[in-house]
């Protein structure tokens, strides 16, 4: 080879690398440029609008409560549910005075733009070599599977995995500042800072990261003590242990325990314990700054909706089905849409077997950790959906993606060197390239066309007539107040919560975001499927659905008819109402709400009959009262509910809204007992005679007071990490 092209090479080298990542970066750009089109497709994304929607609007009017009344009759935001991704496009709006949709769709498109780089500087970081590095990057770029719950916009652009789209861009950076500390370097603080990043975005992000490390510490402690039984008989006998360890090397280089470096090997040894002991720290200081996730939901458990209905696809594939989506290419590749070639998925054994460096263990254990969750998690199904085991599907992607890139990549490399070092190497060199490049346009073109064809808005979808859909919101915004349910031909996402990004009109059902698990109606609501009952029960007056169904819809008032759809009123009481307290469920959370459930398929709440929670005595004589004016407040203008109740005879008000133990109800400026009432509403009792009721939602002290944890956490981690441990 010509020395000219040898310097060149030379000069080339410490910035190829970074420019490939460069490039990865921009072509993310134009995979994803289309979100900013309009209103994004996938079903949860405008439930995550509509959440942030509120939120801007509770940080213009200094309001730190945050009670959301969007959907399911109300919820807690930033209570049981991830807010940080939320509440950045939610700041950003309260801050300029815009509208949040832009600043939603760039929340959409950073992380998945910036996800190549963040795993170049996780690589690195895990000392991959700078080519390596880059290889993972290009692979994470590409790599594209089938299911609605993976990785990237798999989940994005499908189910509307907006929380996990932020948590899965830094789950690289989190896993190896982690896995640097664990193997005795100084990077606890970074570990920490990117771990509670992961999980205060989403909780099953940080659980896969402790998963992914737990497993990576055990299988790598495993094999040091197999090498110190073996050094203890000798190391040159053909003792079992020995066969196994060198079997094992031989078949799998890239699981191999690395050296230390001579860095690392210099210094002196950790005194925490070795790995084990500091990943315990490391998960026990983690545990500490998620308080502000975990402790309301110990303290208010009683509040907090849980998962009553699983997703059927959410066990995960099973070990057939894995082995099918991995042979089929559906796992990494996407199969054969979009004239893919399945790149990822045939260079895995050849990364596998061929591949080196530190990086690997790391990465090729923790796939194994998540592949094996995603195998078991059909039999591990629970009555409350805790633990969807499909929730690994996209740690495994990530991590088997950035293993192949490395892999491929470190043979690239050797094969490189081993080209020159044999002298004439511009022709096997040449071909190297070529080779490499062809491989890299057979995966990048087809995943290009891929995920721009992903990226979907709602102009896009023709069908659901998005003007009408305007229509609709522009008449709901000037109607009195009423949640609104949407019915036959009008279900989609966007029907069911634009009208609250748009005009404030609060939906009655919305099955997924924070609203799901936040709100302790969910369960009823999912039931109760009968308009006139729903109207009834939830103060839902506002039935939209498709004109072809009007046949099986209920009579009402007429709202508004457009060529697709029409708009009906139904009876409703009324935010507040008196009703009686004929009964008292049975103690306990699935004993109630099993027995609620019962009461709400009967007869009595269409009479305004209702049953106590155990523990909420009271009154249980019949209403003797009318209520008057009962209206919901815009955040900073007081209460945020409000009725006037005029009453013969002492009578108990029910609002129409979730219970939460945080709600504080007066009556003429004196705080008043809260019940807790069927399905999960809250009610006062009032004298006889007429009563000012105000209900405030009032987020405890002690909440804000968790996310001092944070700098907490942060700050020990500095201080142990300052002290070289």
């Amino acid at each position: 080879m010509p020395p000219r092209f040898d310097r060149w090479l030379d000069q080339l080298a410490p910035w190829g690398p970074r420019l490939v990542v460069v490039a990865a970066t921009i072509v993310a750009a134009a995979m994803f440029a289309g979100v900013f089109r309009g209103e994004p497709a996938g079903d949860d994304l405008t439930f995550h609008l509509a959440e942030a929607t509120r939120l801007a609007d509770c940080l213009r009017a200094g309001d730190l409560d945050w009670w959301n009344p969007g959907a399911n009759a109300g919820y807690p935001s930033a209570y049981y549910y991830q807010v940080l991704p939320q509440l950045a496009p939610a700041a950003l709006a309260a801050l300029t005075g815009t509208e949040v949709l832009p600043w939603f769709q760039l929340g959409l498109f950073v992380p998945l733009v910036l996800a190549p780089l963040a795993a170049y500087r996780a690589l690195r970081t895990l000392q991959a070599a700078p080519w390596s590095a880059a290889g993972g990057a290009l692979a994470l770029l590409v790599c594209a599977g089938a299911s609605r719950w993976g990785q990237g916009a798999d989940g994005t652009f499908s189910v509307g995995l907006y929380t996990q789209t932020w948590a899965f861009a830094a789950l690289p950076l989190a896993l190896a500042h982690a896995a640097r500390w664990i193997d005795g370097d100084r990077h606890l603080v970074a570990a920490l800072a990117w771990g509670l990043f992961v999980g205060l975005c989403h909780p099953f992000a940080g659980i896969a990261l402790g998963v992914g490390l737990g497993a990576a510490v055990l299988v790598m402690t495993l094999g040091a003590a197999a090498r110190a039984i073996d050094a203890a008989q000798g190391g040159g006998g053909a003792t079992l242990v020995r066969r196994v360890r060198a079997g094992w090397d031989r078949l799998i280089p890239g699981w191999r325990d690395p050296a230390q470096p001579p860095a690392m090997a210099a210094a002196p040894p950790p005194r925490l314990g070795g790995r084990i002991g500091r990943l315990v720290l490391l998960g026990l200081l983690l545990v500490i700054g998620a308080l502000p996730a975990w402790l309301p939901v110990l303290v208010d458990y009683a509040a907090f909706g849980g998962f009553p209905h699983r997703v059927a696809d959410e066990v995960g594939p099973g070990f057939g089905g894995l082995w099918a989506w991995l042979t089929s290419g559906t796992l990494l590749d996407h199969g054969a849409h979009h004239g893919r070639w399945r790149v990822l998925s045939l260079l895995l054994p050849l990364a596998l077997l061929a591949g080196r460096g530190r990086a690997l263990p790391w990465l090729w254990i923790a796939a194994t950790a998540f592949a094996a969750l995603l195998g078991l998690g059909p039999h591990l199904v629970t009555a409350d959906d805790l633990l969807p085991a499909v929730r690994f599907l996209g740690p495994l992607q990530i991590c088997l993606a950035l293993a192949i890139g490395v892999g491929v990549a470190d043979l690239l490399a050797r094969l490189w060197r081993l080209a020159g070092a044999r002298g004439g190497g511009l022709v096997p060199r040449t071909a190297l390239a070529a080779g490499a490049g062809v491989l890299v346009v057979l995966a990048l073109v087809p995943a290009l066309r891929l995920q721009q064809a992903r990226v979907r808005v709602s102009s896009d979808y023709p069908g659901i007539h998005r003007d009408e859909i305007q229509a609709v919101i522009d008449v709901l915004r000037l109607e009195p107040s009423g949640r609104k349910q949407a019915r036959a031909g009008t279900e989609n996402h966007w029907f069911n919560q634009l009208p609250y990004v748009h005009a404030r009109r609060e939906a009655l059902l919305q099955m997924g975001g924070a609203a799901l698990q936040s709100s302790p109606n969910y369960a009823f609501l999912w039931q109760e499927r009968d308009p006139l009952r729903t109207a009834w029960i939830y103060d839902a007056p506002y039935l939209t659905f498709s004109s072809n169904n009007a046949d099986k819809m209920p009579d009402g008032e007429p709202v508004l008819t457009t060529p697709t759809f029409t708009v009906r009123r139904l009876p409703a009481p009324g935010l507040a109402s008196p009703v009686e307290v004929t009964g008292t469920l049975p103690p306990g959370r699935f004993a109630a709400r099993k027995a609620a459930l019962a009461w709400l398929a009967g007869a009595e709440p269409m009479r305004d009959r209702v049953l106590a929670y155990a523990g909420a005595g009271g009154l249980t004589s019949p209403p003797a009262a009318t209520v008057r004016g009962a209206t919901r407040l815009p955040p900073g203008a007081g209460p945020d509910l409000r009725a006037e109740v005029d009453a013969t005879a002492p009578t108990t008000i029910m609002f129409r809204e979730s219970w939460h133990p945080r709600w504080r109800v007066h009556g003429n400026g004196v705080q008043l007992p809260v019940r807790r009432v069927s399905p999960d509403f809250f009610a006062v009792d009032v004298p006889a005679g007429t009563t000012v009721l105000t209900a405030e939602f009032a987020r405890p002290w002690w909440l804000w007071g968790a996310y001092l944890a944070l700098a907490m956490v942060l700050l020990a981690g500095w201080l142990i990490q300052r002290a070289q441990w």
